[in-house]
């Protein structure tokens, strides 16, 4: 091969248009995503936020990621793997939300159907034991007590033998057990 035939199939080759993904940080893609979707491109939608090499350690942003997964699946009639992608928004985040005035109203109702189906264990002790407490102000028996609870802010409640009560306010998440201990 010539000088100039090897320095010829080096230049196509360099020129050549690459096919790889180009790594977005997570707030670029979402925003990226967000426009596609609006643009009505939900299969382009998805192939950004289901692309390989998302850094996730972001958590501000990972529900967002899921509740838009959601919408594009919703968009292209996949309500399956919609209802999957708002649990996992719902485990980042049990407090995500879709604006109803943004969203379709029946989108909104699948994220709160999801989100009324999911628990988180939850472990309440006290010392000494046996002391009544409540959740959100129902009673639930008495400590040492492992339940699973509606994921989200819940308020425990505790009763001591003096009649007196403390509680205190916790972040349910699924597969996350929390643990109250009053001494």
């Amino acid at each position: 091969m010539t000088p100039s035939i090897f320095t010829l199939i080096s230049l196509l080759v360099l020129a050549a248009p690459s096919t790889r993904i180009v790594k977005l940080d997570l707030p670029a893609r979402v925003e990226q995503a967000q426009k596609l979707f609006n643009q009505g491109e939900f299969d382009a939608a998805l192939k950004l936020l289901e692309a390989g090499g998302i850094d996730l350690s972001d958590e501000s942003l990972v529900d967002d990621l899921h509740l838009l997964r959601a919408q594009c699946h919703a968009a292209r009639q996949d309500f399956v793997r919609a209802e999957e992608a708002f649990a996992l928004a719902l485990e980042a985040n049990p407090e995500a939300e879709l604006d109803p005035a943004r969203v379709d109203p029946t989108l909104v109702k699948l994220l709160e159907s999801v989100r009324s189906r999911l628990v988180g264990p939850l472990v309440v002790n006290s010392v000494p034991p046996g002391l009544a407490i409540a959740i959100d102000g129902k009673p639930m028996g008495v400590t040492p007590q492992a339940l699973e609870v509606p994921i989200g802010r819940r308020r425990i409640g505790m009763i001591w033998e003096d009649g007196t009560s403390s509680d205190t306010i916790v972040h349910i998440r699924p597969r996350r057990e929390v643990r109250v201990e009053w001494i």
